[in-house]
């Protein structure tokens, strides 16, 4: 099975009291760990000349493909965790857009677009590459200014039909043109506390494990 993932590599600076800590993060690249035991996967995303090659290299080297878009800088992230479950984050930087689809098919396509990178027309494009096409909404909701991460409410009509798109329930009032029976799963969580899955408009709760 094929699988592209389809956002932006981050560098994340993780601060949790007095710790401080730089690794690799993004939507993009914690899918693709993920499923890279169950499939081939290509991630199509942009870095610039600061993202460590050996971040890079340790991708490569677990079987995982990459199809970079040159930018100036590399899209960057500071977290800060006021807790173990909630956190602020603050935009340092930002990576060119992801513009161009992939010429080939694949089996699913997952979009884990984190700063405003992808484009309404490229999930056009991409819905003619995958039978399986889902996504996360913050991305697509998150202002791409750098500063103190803030939601714009955002028409994501261009998101029906998907086979399963995620949201956090704080996210949900950002969302315009969109409803949950006008994808087969909406999923929207709520941190640690119980969440809610729609199957085709039918609604169910789940807890998740602490």
């Amino acid at each position: 099975m094929k699988c592209l993932l389809v956002g932006h590599l981050v560098i994340d600076t993780i601060v949790g009291g007095s710790k401080s800590e730089t690794r690799i993060g993004g939507g993009a690249y914690y899918s693709a760990i993920t499923l890279s035991n169950f499939c081939d996967v290509e991630v199509l995303t942009s870095v610039g000349e600061d993202f460590p090659d050996e971040w890079l290299d340790e991708l490569r080297a677990v079987g995982i493909k990459l199809r970079i878009i040159p930018s100036e800088k590399s899209t960057a992230y500071e977290l800060r965790y006021l807790d173990v479950n909630w956190r602020e984050l603050r935009l340092l930087s930002k990576a060119a857009p992801i513009s161009k689809a992939p010429v080939k098919r694949y089996d699913m396509v997952l979009l884990n677009p984190v700063a405003n990178e992808i484009p309404p027309e490229l999930v056009e494009k991409l819905k003619k590459k995958a039978v399986f096409l889902a996504a996360d909404v913050q991305g697509f909701i998150r202002a791409p200014v750098p500063g103190n991460v803030m939601l714009q409410r955002t028409d994501v009509s261009f998101l029906k039909g998907l086979k399963a798109v995620h949201a956090d329930i704080s996210e949900m009032d950002y969302l315009k043109n969109l409803r949950p029976g006008e994808v087969e799963v909406f999923l929207a969580s709520n941190g640690p506390e119980t969440g809610f899955a729609y199957f085709r408009g039918s609604r169910y709760a789940y807890r998740p494990v602490r």
